[in-house]
């Protein structure tokens, strides 16, 4: 099996339009470490995160995300202590990043880059909405990035729901308490855009995906025996509101459950 050097990363992330300067938000599965050189997962998650900030540069800002849904029941979150609850390939990255997680007790991000600052610490109180980071990440002309996990792991979607105000989704409201350094700081209302179960939906971005590839607006490559993927935040917002402007469940597929076929994990979104 061909194992990537730190010389394939870089030519793997330029061949994906992944500039200097760039924002990336980056969706991983493990298996992509499986063709990536290094005698650990730890060793190869380092040269994977080295290559992405050697190449976005000091001007360029990473995030990867390390979601934790215990917070919706356990109304407490330790951004240092609490793992990432969606995949290895997240909780790998969070244990040698957990200094640079975010502070939102379930939609948290690590961030290393120039926006960290303007970044760490938003939307405390939103999870997807105009003052959250996903608004943000599209405001500062992000580029998405999946690996190994196909286009249906995008969570950035639910802010294009949120934005438009899809009828199947509706505010939930939680409070509890978030540990930042050696303080407690108290939430009392933060506002989740979730999913109304009763409709019997799922979100399903395969006719969006296939759409902004007809319009060339998404780069894919080869990764070892999976796909890697580039859009643009703002092509992938424009695009999704423009659709669902003429068919309100565009982003969606009614009666169907695990659309997720890349690995049949079930996100909970």
């Amino acid at each position: 099996m061909t194992k990537f050097s730190a010389a394939d990363l870089n030519n793997k992330l330029e061949n994906l339009g992944i500039k200097n300067g760039d924002t990336i938000m980056i969706h991983g599965d493990a298996i992509i470490l499986n063709f990536i050189s290094g005698e650990s997962y730890l060793d190869k998650i380092k040269l994977f995160r080295d290559a992405l900030i050697k190449k976005i540069g000091k001007n360029g800002t990473l995030l990867v995300p390390t979601f934790n849904y215990n917070f919706l029941k356990k109304k407490k979150f330790d951004p240092l202590k609490d793992k990432s609850q969606i995949g290895f390939f997240s909780e790998t990255f969070r244990l040698i990043e957990k200094k640079n997680r975010s502070c939102h007790p379930v939609f948290s991000f690590l961030i290393i880059g120039k926006n960290k600052k303007k970044l760490i610490n938003t939307g405390i109180n939103d999870c997807f909405g105009k003052n959250s980071i996903f608004k943000k990440f599209h405001d500062l002309n992000g580029k998405i990035l999946t690996f190994g996990c196909g286009f249906n792991r995008i969570t950035f979607a639910i802010h294009v729901e949120e934005m438009f105000g899809v009828n199947y989704r509706y505010h939930k409201y939680f409070k509890g308490i978030i540990k930042k350094k050696k303080k407690y700081l108290k939430i009392n209302k933060l506002s989740y855009y979730v999913r109304n179960l009763n409709l019997n939906n799922d979100l399903n971005l395969f006719k969006l995906k296939r759409l902004l590839i007809k319009q060339k607006k998404i780069k894919i490559i080869k990764f070892g025996r999976v796909s890697a993927e580039m859009v643009k935040a703002k092509d992938f917002f424009l695009t999704g509101i423009k659709k669902l402007k003429k068919n309100p469940n565009y982003l969606i597929e009614i009666g169907a459950k695990n659309i997720d076929v890349n690995r049949n994990l079930k996100q909970k979104l």
